[in-house]
């Protein structure tokens, strides 16, 4: 069982700042301005738990090196490449929306019992599951207390990420670069839509089938 620390921003500046990586690079990494980076490390917001794994790959530790004090190394990674990451942040967002969402209906609440129960707005609850939206990890972790789940239901396990990122450096060479601010393609943007299409107990399931054929064309 893990916990946000409550210091979370000020660990992952501290660890930033030791492999002396950039704010300029960490923001390019998670395709949000450099002001709202600042923000996070300042603790103003909070990111994402897929920007906090993405962040977790880019430094080369656990997801779990952010929650604990445990900060053995365990992997050296490359910076993802900008076709990449796009890519995995939706599809991570897709299976936690998925979850969640099946979760809270198992729990038997609706959103009004649940927005009444967390304090968060049901408009934003309402996108949370059926939109892309990111969801902050501090309101996650909120409505993991109100459904008796904890946080780490939602981490991937080491198995997902290893197959998703090819370990060896070469991260996924072969496929198409997609710059800031570009569209998703048009095969990948209609595989988001079929998803939408198939009862939710079967999407994230498939999400994680569509993570780890990401790294088949070599």
């Amino acid at each position: 069982m893990v916990q946000i620390p409550k210091e979370l921003h000020e660990k992952i500046k501290t660890i930033r700042m030791s492999l002396h990586f950039s704010i300029h690079d960490c923001a390019k990494l998670l395709g949000i301005p450099q002001g709202n980076y600042l923000a996070f490390e300042n603790g103003e917001q909070h990111l994402s738990l897929p920007d906090l794994e993405i962040l977790a790959l880019y430094f080369g530790l656990p997801l779990e090196a952010f929650f604990t004090d445990q900060y053995k190394r365990l992997y050296q990674l490359t910076l993802l490449q900008d076709s990449i990451r796009p890519s995995y942040q939706i599809l991570r967002q897709k299976v936690i929306r998925t979850q969640l969402s099946l979760e809270r209906q198992a729990a038997g609440m609706s959103l009004e019992e649940l927005g009444e129960a967390t304090g968060i707005p049901v408009e934003s609850l309402r996108d949370y599951e059926e939109e892309t939206v990111p969801i902050p990890i501090d309101n996650l972790q909120n409505i993991c207390q109100q459904l008796g789940k904890h946080l780490d239901a939602f981490f991937p396990d080491d198995h997902l990420l290893s197959e998703t990122f090819n370990l060896s450096g070469t991260m996924f060479q072969d496929q198409k670069a997609m710059s800031e601010g570009d569209e998703l393609d048009d095969s990948f943007a209609q595989i988001l839509a079929k998803l939408k299409q198939i009862p939710k107990a079967d999407q994230a399931e498939i999400a994680k089938e569509i993570l780890n054929k990401l790294k088949e064309e070599e």
